[in-house]
């Protein structure tokens, strides 16, 4: 599940459409650390 949640966060976070950029790959990170304290 933890897997799953991790590649959904980063799937949202890095769309195929959009060009990867540093500020997206924190996005995915925020959005990662939101997920995490939220499964908790």
């Amino acid at each position: 599940a933890g897997t799953q949640a991790l590649i959904n966060a980063i799937a949202f976070a890095t769309p195929l459409n959009a060009v990867p950029e540093p500020s997206t790959a924190l996005l995915g990170l925020v959005g990662l650390g939101l997920l995490a304290r939220r499964r908790r």
